[in-house]
């Protein structure tokens, strides 16, 4: 199986190219990743501020939209759905099973475990504002 995005991929709608990787044709799956990789990268950095993070979660990203294509509704937006699981790893939203938890690449502490927290909220002033 070839994983070249031909321009028949190209071409095709998001609804057709969700039903033919759900139909077994995964490599379809690249054009998707093609179509929306830039803009979910540009989101997630917004969220982290670091490069290499953001594309780590955006890995994270397709790897669980692919696993999770089938729930996908064909009335929703698909580029709105990807940035929605983008989001939710960027802010290390745990799904089961402790989906936050990773083997870090620092070279300094090589393998040790890591996990994401939400980053805290901006400080308010005395007044709660």
């Amino acid at each position: 199986m070839s994983t070249t995005v031909t321009p028949f991929a190209e071409a095709l709608a998001d609804t057709e190219l969700v039903a033919l990787v759900k139909g077994g044709q995964g490599a379809m799956f690249a054009e998707i990743m093609r179509r929306n990789n830039r803009r979910l990268f540009r989101l997630v950095r917004a969220v982290v501020g670091d490069d290499a993070e953001a594309e780590e979660i955006v890995q994270e990203t397709y790897v669980r939209a692919y696993t999770a294509l089938a729930r996908w509704r064909e009335d929703a937006s698909l580029a709105a759905w990807l940035s929605r699981i983008a989001i939710n790893e960027a802010l290390g939203t745990p799904s089961p099973p402790a989906a936050c938890r990773r083997i870090c690449n620092d070279r300094r502490e090589p393998g040790r475990r890591c996990t994401r927290t939400l980053r805290s909220p901006p400080p308010s002033n005395e007044h709660g504002e």
